[in-house]
């Protein structure tokens, strides 16, 4: 058989082969491979076709060169597939370099140097090199499904590539001795070994895709037997009455709890109806519920008492395999479960109606001190009007920070340590006065017994703690009052036993020597008698007003008075006990100077005020009344005098009773400092404030305040 009628058969076999394959990948086309298989023998076919053509064709280098890219190409295709469809990475970069300069070099040979046995060592060097690569490809891959066919393979792949090798070798060899005996017979050996080793790999190759495809039938069919027999597993582990039907109302599917509950096996009961299985009505109403499945298309859900039982049925539609729509469902016996969600709503109504009928404050909150939950007296408190718009807020949105912080730092410690905390805290809000809460915290557990958060009970104690504060203020009163009034009376017993003393011993002289005494002797006595009951008349007067201003019964009446007229008033009246120490009262308080004050009250203040200036001012002394409007509307009034003055530590002590003021006056005239502590209640309760300064042996100036203009209300 000659070289032409070769070439001719085995373009004709590898077209055929081509076809074949191609018909394969169709068939099993979901695997990469036998694509570039299908490339790879038509690329040999073309191959051997322009071989043919070459006489045909003027330019027979082309078909030459081009077929003998061609030929090398196909087992390159033949290797790229072979990878593809084990599932190896490929790296082209170096083959493809191999090829590239394959054709060029057979380029060079062909066009350059017509030498056909390079020709022949390079083609088939480059050809056999690649069906050992492929070999040792198809042996090292592990996927069993294909292994007997891929060893089938890749030995004849082995037996080509070194058949091909050889030939290189001998085609070189024979090119460096520039001798061969029959170069036709070279290309004849080598298109009939090609035929040959085509064949053969054509049959090995296809046998990969069937095993392959066999072998993963049998996976798919031993996975989907196992499916079943998991997904049959499941269906007959529940309690659930689980069934399919068909678009005809019988039943198709079934489980082990369905059987059990209409006491029939599964051969029993599939092909049957609910007519064939329960009683008429029972099976219409299922008929009808089916039904409406059918109809919308949309799942259904009822539920149905019977007995003392309670089941739900969930009905669906389900598309078959025929393309039909059957009815899927499953019953679920809910009795237990619907006892318990009952026994569950009333147990959280009655902690509902606990939490939100109890006055106290209750709360819920997670790790990050957010409230979670909160009872209705709390979110009244907040100004909320439902509990729910307290979630997810923490004290921060309702307290000021300072409150918030030591809240939340406390928490952060309970769900640290998980100790309780028990305390008494004052709340200070953003919006509304500060309250005083006695307050439960403890750690909020989950069922696990880990710490999700706090909770607690707080409740108002606000009214308990004023209370308390107020008797504790009357009681700082009470000890106040309870010590002036010893004060008071050690006044009395000292103040009050001198001019009596006095009184009564002139008396009892006048009494027992009123034969022997003079005109003037009991002139004398009658001066110091009237002295000592003028004394005690100001003592008393002290010590009732005093004692009216202590029980509150001393009603205010402020008006707008001239001020330079008041302190005229007062001077008139002690002109004759300043006349007689030589003292002067100077009135400079201007004409136009008004004051908002109780009339007797200011009147008290002034006189007491002078009286006091009078009494420690020698002969030849001065006091002075003066007044001036200050920058806050006030007036502020002074009383000085060049009396004797005092030191720091009588100074400290004048308007208290915590130490009695023993002092006599210029003219030996006793004093209690009653009068001053009398001026200081008179002066604060009108809204104003006093005060005094002095230096001893330099004068005395005392000073007080009082509001020029209505509205008065009263002590600030």
């Amino acid at each position: 058989m000659d070289l032409k009628t070769l070439s001719i058969i085995i373009s004709l076999v590898d077209f055929l082969l081509a076809l074949i394959l191609l018909a394969q990948y169709r068939i099993s086309k979901n695997y990469d491979g036998p694509g570039w298989w299908v490339l790879g023998f038509a690329s040999t076919s073309l191959s051997f076709t322009l071989m043919l053509l070459r006489g045909f064709i003027g330019d027979g280098a082309f078909c030459i060169i081009v077929g003998n890219i061609l030929f090398v190409s196909s087992g390159f295709l033949i290797y790229i597939g072979v990878f593809k469809f084990i599932g190896k990475r490929l790296n082209l970069k170096i083959p493809t370099s191999i090829l590239l300069i394959l054709i060029l070099a057979m380029v060079y040979f062909t066009c350059a140097d017509d030498r056909l046995t390079l020709r022949v060592a390079l083609v088939a060097g480059a050809l056999g090199v690649l069906s050992l690569l492929t070999f040792r490809a198809l042996i090292i891959q592990k996927l069993t499904a294909f292994r007997f066919s891929a060893i089938f393979s890749g030995i004849v792949l082995a037996v080509y590539g070194l058949v091909l090798i050889g030939w290189s070798a001998e085609a070189f060899l024979g090119s460096r001795a520039e001798a061969l005996n029959d170069p036709n017979w070279y290309q004849a050996f080598g298109v009939l070994v090609t035929l040959i080793v085509h064949i053969f790999l054509a049959f090995g190759l296809i046998s990969m895709v069937n095993q392959r495809v066999r072998g993963e039938m049998d996976e798919a069919k031993e996975s989907m037997s196992l499916s079943q027999q998991m997904y049959q597993t499941f269906l007959d582990s529940t309690a659930d009455l689980i069934f399919l039907k068909d678009d005809k109302m019988q039943y198709r599917m079934t489980n082990t709890a369905q059987t059990a509950f209409f006491g029939l096996s599964e051969d029993e009961i599939i092909d049957k109806t609910d007519f064939d299985l329960m009683p008429a009505d029972a099976a219409e109403n299922c008929r009808a519920s089916d039904v409406e499945v059918l109809s919308s298309g949309l799942t259904r859900i009822h539920f149905e008492k019977i007995g003392d039982r309670i089941f739900e049925t969930r009905k669906f539609p389900v598309k078959l395999i025929n393309g039909k729509i059957g009815v899927g469902g499953f019953i679920r016996d809910i009795t237990e479960s619907r006892k318990a969600a009952e026994a569950l709503n009333k147990e959280q109504y009655l902690m509902t109606a606990l939490m939100d009928t109890l006055p106290d404050h209750i709360f819920f909150k997670d790790k990050e001190s957010h409230f979670i939950r909160i009872n209705k007296a709390h979110a009244d408190s907040f100004g909320l009007r439902g509990s729910d718009e307290a979630v997810g807020k923490s004290d921060f949105d309702f307290y000021t920070d300072e409150h918030a912080r030591k809240a939340w730092e406390d928490e952060q410690n309970i769900i640290k340590t998980g100790d309780p905390l028990f305390l008494e805290e004052k709340e200070t809000w953003n919006d509304q006065p500060d309250t005083w809460a006695s307050t439960v915290k403890l750690p909020l557990r989950n069922r696990e017994g880990e710490i999700v958060g706090t909770f607690g009970i707080s409740r108002d104690i606000t009214g308990r703690i004023l209370a308390e504060e107020e008797i504790q203020q009357k009681n700082r009163q009470l000890e106040k009052l309870v010590s002036e009034k010893d004060k008071l009376f050690s006044i009395i017993a000292h103040d009050l036993r001198s001019p009596f003393n006095a009184f009564l011993g002139l008396t009892e002289l006048m009494a027992d020597e009123e034969e022997s005494l003079s005109i003037a002797e009991m002139r004398r006595m009658a001066q110091a008698i009237r002295k000592s009951a003028y004394s005690l008349n100001n003592q008393l007067g002290n010590l009732l007003e005093w004692s009216r201003i202590q029980m509150d019964v001393i009603a205010i009446t402020p008006v707008v008075q001239n001020l330079r007229k008041a302190a005229e008033t007062e001077r008139e009246l002690f002109a004759e006990a300043s006349g007689q120490k030589q003292v002067m009262i100077i009135n400079s308080v201007p004409d136009d100077i008004e004051v908002c004050a109780d009339k007797q009250m200011l009147h008290s203040i002034l006189r007491n005020l002078l009286a006091n200036g009078i009494k420690f001012t020698g002969a030849d002394g001065t006091i002075t009344i003066h007044a001036i409007r200050q920058p806050d509307g006030c007036i502020r009034i002074s009383v000085s005098d060049t009396g004797i003055g005092m030191n720091e530590e009588i100074l400290n002590s004048l308007f208290a009773l915590t130490k009695p003021v023993y002092r006599l006056g210029t003219g030996g005239e006793p004093s209690s400092g009653l009068g001053l502590i009398i001026c200081k209640e008179l002066v604060e309760k009108q809204g104003g404030r006093i005060s005094a300064r002095s230096t001893e042996g330099n004068g005395s100036t005392f000073e007080f305040t009082l509001p020029s203009r209505l509205p008065f209300h009263g002590p600030f």
